[in-house]
């Protein structure tokens, strides 16, 4: 008998993959940014882009700032990362309203104007000339179709953002995120 022989096949695995979840945005923010609580969470993601994008000094007159912002928010609607990005967003904007020290954004989420904008990582990818590509592309995100019929992103290649948190505040991160979590859930 073969030594495979003594294990059942079992098909009802769900894919490798990441179920990336719905962020709702708490009320404030949108009065912040003059939009409609029934905004997308692409047009919200979009308007506080360019509000910051303004308070950085540029303005549409700087063509090569607008022309990337507008690239990487097409491509991160595409391939699905909108609420992951917002994820981080909140996860990052918990730790500046709560002045726990996070680091500047490291890796490959470095090459992202939106997460610069957004105040994830404090490195301007454009004056650094840093790849977007290389944080995440077209070319490296895959979908999976579950049997369920769920569409996942296969976590091996999910654009992964580095957060360093101060180390003696992480616990009170981890509890907001919990929180955040089953807030999400409901």
């Amino acid at each position: 008998m073969s030594f495979y022989k003594k294990f059942e096949r079992y098909d009802e695995c769900a894919p490798a993959g990441v179920l990336l979840p719905k962020i709702n945005i708490e009320s404030r923010y949108y009065k912040e940014l003059g939009l409609r609580k029934n905004a997308s969470n692409l047009n919200f993601l979009r308007a506080l882009c360019w509000k910051n994008m303004q308070e950085y000094g540029l303005t549409k007159k700087d063509k090569g700032y607008l022309d990337r912002m507008t690239m990487e928010l097409e491509i991160l609607e595409e391939l699905g990362f909108i609420d992951y990005i917002l994820l981080n967003w909140e996860v990052l904007n918990f730790c500046k309203e709560k002045n726990i020290p996070t680091g500047p954004g490291r890796g490959s989420a470095a090459g992202s104007l939106v997460l610069f904008f957004l105040g994830v990582t404090k490195v301007d990818p454009i004056k650094y000339n840093l790849f977007f590509e290389r944080f995440v592309s077209r070319s490296r995100a895959k979908k999976i179709k579950g049997k369920d019929g769920v569409i996942y992103l296969d976590g091996s290649l999910l654009a992964d953002v580095d957060n360093d948190i101060a180390y003696d505040r992480r616990s009170e991160v981890i509890n907001y995120i919990n929180c955040l979590t089953i807030q999400l859930a409901a």
